[in-house]
């Protein structure tokens, strides 16, 4: 009992917990500094105690009791080292038990001596050990919570019931309310397991799709490492021929050029032989010894049978490399190479095969729309064009692909300028030509991209999205339609080749390519060249 006394003596009455940093009031009685300030805004006139309704002072908020907050905290952390399989009994002293009921209406902890002999009237609620005794007890009446409002879905007490804000309310006891808390627990942990049954095979179902996935990525790069492998080695074998050809032309030339220079070499030092021996002649005074040299004489009479070659006559064709031989045999070597291109684009590696080309409809076309001869050009013309009138012809600036596709994949790929405004997609042939509900993406019957204006977002049915940061430099752009998996996605096929969205959807009717152009012009890109 002393210990339950000094527990009693430690508590606050207003929040019924332990003191924290406790005021002395004027009348003597003690609170939690926060406690009595908030009780004492609460109050309409002056602040009272809400024990003995005396009149206190805001200067008593200062007056801080520091022993009694010590030997609180200190009890609170001798309290505290207990768990709640371990709380000692209240009523032993000078050896503490360990507690095995904690009696909610006697705020004590009983050992099973001290709960042999502990009142059985009804009012002694019994629990588990806990020291949590203040969410136990109604903060209104101070009493042990023993029912359960239905209507307002919390804890009441006795006086709840009878007097208090709950009166008139549907309230069962809580032991019976917990056990429908239960029940339907149950039924919860049921469909969390359920839950969890099914987040595991998903999780299961991506860790399988993961593997593929990097199984697949392993035998690609294997695949393109042999592939492009080859193709390194045809090129670097052309490299190299080609070089070897230049080399053993160039050798030809330079073998050629160095006997002429040899034979012109031999020739000038003949001549400058004789060119001193005639000096030496010409210097000689004797008649008769220059007229008996007959090496002047031979000289002499060369000198006019046959002139010297002096004229400046072009190199021979054995002296000059042969630039067209060179190029041919560049020409065949890189033939050779694109030979084997095949193995780059095929059907593994690349789209070429659903590479489709269709024509521009021109009955569908816009009066502000003008058509190139080849049905691959449209450009947006500021002044209106004169053309019959037509039910299928749009009042909006859009054309319509004269071909549909119902079913298969297709790839096509158009070229734009870089100002104005663009919308590229497929639409049904049911489509408005008139109206809001003309546009490309402000209907149920179209998807496109539009891209300008400092934005590109994808729209369709009036729900436009944004969806990457505006490339003013986006002048190509590439579209892949899966009719059957209701896929359309769209990637910015100019320098860095990017994914820029892929459309779930669930195609009804046949689609058309879809075109939308304004101060701007958009051409359709031939397929490139398939191989078999």
């Amino acid at each position: 009992m002393a210990t339950l006394a000094l527990k009693y003596d430690l508590t606050c009455s207003i929040c019924l917990d332990f003191y924290t940093c406790p005021v002395i009031l004027d009348c003597g009685h003690n609170f939690c500094r926060v406690c009595i300030q908030q009780l004492i805004e609460q109050q309409a006139e002056n602040g009272y105690c809400p024990e003995c309704r005396r009149t206190c002072s805001p200067e008593n908020l200062h007056r801080v009791n520091f022993k009694l907050g010590s030997i609180a905290e200190y009890y609170k952390s001798i309290q505290g080292s207990y768990s709640s399989s371990e709380l000692p009994c209240t009523f032993c002293i000078q050896s503490p038990s360990t507690a095995v009921k904690t009696c909610l209406h006697c705020e004590a902890s009983f050992c099973r001596p001290h709960l042999h002999v502990h009142c059985k009237s009804q009012e002694h609620v019994l629990v588990d050990p806990t020291t949590s005794l203040q969410n136990r007890k109604c903060r209104i009446h101070n009493e042990v919570l023993k029912y359960f409002c239905i209507e307002d879905k919390s804890c009441i007490c006795a006086s709840c019931c009878l007097i208090g804000e709950h009166q008139g309310h549907l309230f069962e006891l809580l032991e019976k309310a917990s056990l429908k808390k239960k029940e339907e627990l149950k039924k919860v942990q049921e469909n969390l397991k359920l839950e969890q049954e099914v987040l595991e095979k998903r999780t299961n179902v991506l860790h399988d799709t993961l593997s593929q996935e990097k199984g697949k990525v392993v035998k690609l790069r294997k695949d393109l490492e042999a592939i492009y492998s080859k193709f390194y080695d045809h090129i670097v074998d052309a490299h190299v021929n080609v070089l070897n050809e230049v080399g053993r032309h160039l050798g030809q030339v330079s073998k050629h050029i160095s006997l002429d220079i040899l034979s012109i070499e031999k020739r000038t030092a003949k001549l400058s032989e004789d060119l001193e021996h005639v000096q030496t002649a010409c210097s000689n005074m004797d008649p008769l010894t220059l007229l008996q040299d007959e090496v002047c004489s031979a000289i002499y009479d060369r000198k006019f049978s046959a002139q010297p070659d002096t004229d400046n006559k072009p190199a021979s064709l054995a002296q000059r490399m042969d630039m067209f031989l060179i190029s041919l045999i560049s020409q065949k070597h890189i033939e050779g190479i694109l030979d084997h291109l095949p193995l780059l684009l095929s059907s593994k590696l690349a789209c070429l095969k659903y590479h489709f080309s269709f024509l521009l409809n021109e009955a569908s076309a816009s009066n502000y729309l003008a058509l190139s001869a080849d049905l691959k050009t449209v450009t947006y013309s500021k002044e209106k064009l004169f053309r019959e009138p037509n039910p299928d012809r749009f009042k909006t600036s859009q054309v319509l692909s004269i071909s549909s596709f119902s079913s298969g994949k297709y790839f096509w790929e158009v070229h734009t300028s870089k100002t104005g405004v663009k919308a590229i997609g497929v639409a049904y042939p049911t489509i408005e030509r008139s109206g809001l509900n003309a546009f490309l993406g402000y209907n149920d019957k179209s998807w496109c991209l539009i891209w300008g204006n400092d934005h590109i977002e994808v729209c369709h049915n009036s729900d436009c999205k944004q969806i990457v940061s505006y490339d003013p430099n986006m002048c190509t752009v590439g579209v892949f339609l899966d009719y059957e998996a209701g896929l359309l996605s769209f990637y910015k096929t100019c320098t860095h080749i990017q994914h820029l969205h892929t459309i779930k959807a669930t195609f009804l009717e046949p689609l058309h390519a879809a075109f939308y152009v304004v101060d701007s012009w958009m051409k359709i890109n031939p397929p490139k060249k398939q191989w078999k």
